[in-house]
């Protein structure tokens, strides 16, 4: 019975006359206080989820997931490396395990100079724990002795190109002169360029090989750290992981991880899309109290409606149900709308790419857009809890009527 009286009250909305009720110009003015509240939330939240994404992937495209290295920034010998690396490939979890040189240096060219990460590795066994391979733009992947890989904007910082020669320079077996100690230099030849779209990476860091880059730095036949990629579908056990290595290694060793390295930046990540999330559902709070305004306003000129009707013993919660359907029928409209529209103005700002960034400053030059279900439903539920507590206020008018005192004009 009460089913059938809800579709009744439904299909006078859908009417003719029941559209021009509920289509009137503050109705209108509702509807559209929540579509722009609800576009806003969903271009927010997919922006901020693309940003999170990209920067997760471009950071562990980048990096391994797990480094070990020594304290005191001590060598790591062929016969350590070996041994922890047949331990390492013992562990189901892990997927690929490589060694590298690192250290800080100099690069000169074109009367250009700069500060760089220099970083000596295998090629073949790097592309196996981190992304390099994917993020060479120009030149090829295979580094040959005395060639280097540089990142684009550090290319572009000291005029380089593929097929340039650059000179490296590093303050480690500097050489006593009368003039004081000369750094030791070293000329190679750039043999590719990468851009992993990461200004941090894309303009300090200079890939050698092995070879070369341990005859440079002076050190025979040992590493720096050891670099560890994990299976795809246990990268969120990195911790326990991590803690089960530490236990095994000598106590020289240290260890450390993708989430202690960037865990502060993912929380302020998260957090700074909570804060948004809550100051952008306020547009829809506004919104739904002019619904509110809107509903006050619809009961006052249907008060001898409401009088007649209680007078033949209507319940309140039946008359109540009336005005409901036209807050819930508003309210869906405006929702439904508000994430269409915010789904194709968040898809054309992630595609076009007519806003663009400062890399220097937020690490990626273009916005990303991440059209995650989650935040659609939980953009959804947050506007239909507001809107359903907004229309709950003033149906408590309703119930205080006295139908007497409506019929008799009191």
């Amino acid at each position: 019975m009460q089913l059938h009286y809800l579709v009744f009250i439904i299909s006078k909305y859908l009417s003719l006359r029941g559209k021009k009720e509920l289509f009137s110009l503050d109705s209108i003015i509702s509807i559209t206080g929540i579509i722009i509240g609800v576009i806003a939330l969903t271009i927010s939240l997919s922006l901020f989820s693309g940003y999170q994404k990209i920067i997760k992937d471009i950071i562990l495209g980048v990096n391994s997931h797990i480094y070990i290295f020594k304290f005191s920034n001590l060598q790591i010998t062929q016969q350590e490396y070996q041994k922890l690396e047949k331990y390492l490939y013992s562990q189901q979890e892990i997927e690929a395990v490589s060694p590298f040189i690192y250290t800080e240096a100099m690069i000169s060219h074109s009367d250009k100079i700069a500060g760089i990460i220099l970083r000596g590795v295998y090629p073949e066994l790097e592309k196996n724990t981190t992304s390099f391979a994917k993020f060479i733009s120009q030149g090829k992947i295979n580094i040959e002795d005395n060639q280097a890989i540089i990142g684009e904007k550090l290319a572009q910082r000291i005029q380089s190109n593929v097929g340039d020669t650059i000179k490296l320079i590093i303050p480690i077996s500097a050489k006593l002169s009368p003039v004081g100690m000369i750094p030791k230099t070293k000329k190679v030849l750039v043999s590719g360029i990468y851009s992993s779209g990461m200004y941090e990476y894309d303009n300090s860091y200079v890939y050698l090989n092995m070879h070369t880059s341990q005859d440079f730095i002076g050190v025979d036949n040992t590493y720096t750290g050891i670099a560890v990629k994990l299976r795809t579908e246990h990268l969120d056990d990195t911790i326990i992981i991590s803690e089960r290595i530490k236990k095994y290694l000598p106590f020289e060793f240290r260890l450390t991880n993708w989430i202690e390295l960037n865990g502060n930046l993912f929380a302020l990540l998260t957090l700074e899309k909570w804060v948004l999330y809550i100051i952008l559902s306020f547009i829809i709070l506004v919104a739904a109290f002019g619904m509110v305004s809107s509903l006050i306003m619809h009961i006052v000129e249907k008060r001898k409606e409401i009088g007649i009707l209680k007078s033949f013993g209507v319940a309140n919660h039946k008359i109540k149900s009336i005005f409901i359907v036209k807050s819930y029928i508003l309210g869906l409209i405006g929702i439904i709308l508000g994430l269409l529209l915010g789904y194709i103005g968040s898809q054309i700002l992630g595609n076009s790419r007519i806003i663009s960034l400062d890399s220097d400053v937020y690490f990626i030059d273009h916005l990303v857009v991440e059209n995650n279900p989650y935040n659609y439903m939980l953009i959804f539920a947050t506007a239909v809890i507001i809107i359903v507590i907004a229309s709950l206020i003033p149906l408590r008018k309703i119930s205080k009527l006295n139908p007497v005192d409506i019929i008799t004009n009191r």
